[in-house]
């Protein structure tokens, strides 16, 4: 498989360090970190003892609801708005937005070199998505030669102003999580990739290993969307869709995630522990439909 389909373009700007000269110094950071909220975890499971949890079903995903075609963003660094652009597609139905759009707003409003391919932070870039509006992918194609170019003008005057795609912020809790998914909400988050991720076995069945971040190298961040949760070989994982296309990952469903024969992958299960890391996971935003 092409290597490009493993992430070849991630970008650092999502990592808490953006030079890799910084990456020894922040792995000893980063399994600080993990160690207290190992020990701060084993304090609240005490404290939990004495209270009734609520009981969620071991599986669920918004795809038994919502229609999830699958992405690719390719070489590009357009994650954040490919993540965006495919939640607006399943809650809204119809045409694909376009992720270049949706790029090249985020890119402008942040101040950074729209002609260069930086990638986008999570929370500073839905609320530009939002205020300019979603406009068809075929109003301005998703091809990678014409990154850097301003949007046509069918582009700006075909843009949906009106909708009513609503943002919310997400405590990084598993019920949380979870109660947002059962209200239909999709989580739009970023996350640092390890070495792991990026393997082949990763590529072909879609099931993401815990890091082992004093061995594994940070490849870089990149941002996706929960769909659902689900538990897989004893183990407490989410159910997460990606945008490198169908020929990486797994199907996506809970019960029976088929490893990908080349054209029916697109999602991954990633550790609850994982996600629920603030040192490695960060910037949850749900994405529903207004109730009006």
């Amino acid at each position: 498989m092409n290597k490009r389909e493993f992430g070849d373009h991630l970008k650092l700007n999502h990592a808490p360090s953006r030079s890799k000269d910084h990456i020894e110094e922040h792995k000893k950071i980063i399994q600080a970190k993990l160690q207290n909220e190992k020990d701060d975890n084993i304090i609240n499971e005490k404290k939990r003892r004495n209270f009734k949890a609520v009981v969620y079903p071991d599986n669920y995903t918004l795809g038994s609801k919502f229609k999830m075609p699958i992405v690719d963003q390719g070489t590009l660094g357009s994650c954040v708005s490919n993540s965006f652009a495919s939640i607006v597609q399943s809650l809204i139905g119809g045409e694909l937005p376009s992720r270049l759009y949706l790029y090249h707003n985020a890119l402008v409003a942040s101040g950074e070199d729209y002609r260069q391919d930086w990638g986008l932070d999570v929370l500073a870039s839905v609320p530009v998505f939002l205020k300019y509006g979603i406009t068809n992918e075929s109003n301005w194609v998703y091809n990678e030669n014409k990154f850097g170019e301003l949007p046509n003008i069918k582009a700006y005057q075909g843009a949906n102003l009106d909708h009513n795609i609503t943002k919310t912020s997400i405590p990084q809790t598993d019920k949380a999580i979870k109660n947002a998914l059962l209200n239909d909400q999709f989580i739009t988050f970023g996350m640092n990739l390890y070495t792991s991720f990026l393997s082949n076995a990763v590529a072909k069945t879609g099931i993401v290993p815990m890091p082992v971040v004093t061995k594994e190298t940070i490849e870089g961040g990149h941002c996706m969307h929960i769909v659902g949760w689900t538990k897989y070989k004893d183990g407490d994982y989410y159910i997460v869709r990606n945008s490198w296309g169908t020929g990486w990952g797994n199907n996506g469903d809970p019960i029976n995630p088929v490893s990908n024969k080349g054209n029916n992958g697109g999602f991954c299960f990633i550790p609850s522990e994982y996600i629920l890391s603030d040192v490695l996971a960060f910037e949850l935003v749900g994405i529903s439909i207004s109730k009006k």
